[in-house]
């Protein structure tokens, strides 16, 4: 019997719907890869039947000003003939409604743009208990001496190997195969927008071979190559500047078309390791308006320790 028999409807996004209808922040984007996986993958944990899946129609309701976002979609269940509607909410709570009832959430018509954006088409996802597991990927290593590798094939990834665990107390999650890594603020929240974790990436040029490495999280970029060069995410006003302050240091500015390099980049980068909080600030495109992103620093040290060591 599925778990979620007899559903009422959730207070809708913790009253931000209700934001959403009337704000231009709430924008409707198409959905990627990792994306439409946290979703499929939510809502098998939620009913937890075994069998096939089938998912259409995924997108994604995203705030411009880091407060999370919502993906929406519908799926055909194992054994059920009928299509569900269904949204996971910021908080990883999962919510379904028959078709054609409607999820507040995911009302397109409560939101003011959806700059073109095109829902997926038809995505499978086989309940995990059916699987074998990827035995080659048996025997990795962690990156930490603590993590723990979970190793599971996924209907449209293959073989994927996630690291979970803790370094010097911040939850961290590392893709294995990418070696793409996410330091959480605590408690760790897997799956969902980066509004509250550092990202990080690598990747080696095909032509030279030089290997670049970013950290970023909402309002905040960091490039290495050779050395740090620093700005902040959003589209900038051409002509403007960018600023960025840690606790009661003096801010550091730069023009939009550089951000903060050399060293202006390295001393911010040393004031965030020895910081509490980080401020950032840009006018943004195209109305020239104020744009300013508080961020804790906790977790920053972390990430940008495992950067140097896989870049």
């Amino acid at each position: 019997m599925r778990k979620w028999i007899g559903i009422t409807a959730l207070v809708y996004l913790s009253g931000c719907a209700s934001q959403a209808a009337n704000n231009s922040d709430y924008l409707a984007f198409s959905t990627n890869q990792e994306q439409e996986e946290t979703l499929m993958r939510s809502v098998h944990a939620e009913v937890g039947t075994d069998g096939e899946y089938l998912f259409s129609g995924l997108y994604r309701i995203q705030s411009m000003h880091g407060r999370g976002h919502w993906l929406c979609g519908q799926v055909k269940l194992p054994n059920e003939q009928e299509v569900y509607n269904v949204v996971r909410h910021r908080s990883g709570t999962v919510e379904l409604a028959p078709e054609p009832q409607k999820l507040e959430a995911c009302d397109l018509e409560r939101y003011s743009a959806a700059l073109g954006f095109r829902p997926s088409g038809e995505r499978m996802f086989i309940g995990e208990q059916a699987k074998e597991p990827c035995s080659h990927m048996q025997d990795m290593k962690p990156h930490y001496p603590a993590g723990a590798i979970t190793v599971r094939e996924i209907a449209t990834l293959g073989c994927v190997a996630e690291e979970r665990g803790e370094v010097h107390g911040i939850p961290y999650w590392i893709n294995r195969a990418s070696n793409a890594g996410r330091f959480y603020n605590a408690p760790a929240r897997y799956g969902v927008g980066d509004d509250h974790y550092w990202v990080v990436n690598c990747s080696t040029d095909a032509i030279t071979d030089a290997r670049s490495c970013t950290i970023r999280r909402d309002g905040f970029f960091l490039f290495w190559q050779n050395g740090y060069g620093i700005m902040t995410t959003g589209t900038a006003y051409p002509g403007s500047n960018m600023h960025f302050r840690v606790d009661s240091n003096a801010a550091l500015s730069a023009p939009e078309s550089t951000g903060l390099t050399g060293a202006a980049a390295n001393r911010l980068v040393q004031q965030m390791l020895a910081g509490n909080s980080l401020i950032t600030r840009y006018s943004d495109w195209p109305y020239n308006t104020r744009n300013d992103v508080t961020i804790p620093t906790r977790g920053f040290a972390q990430a940008l320790d495992y950067m140097h060591s896989i870049r």
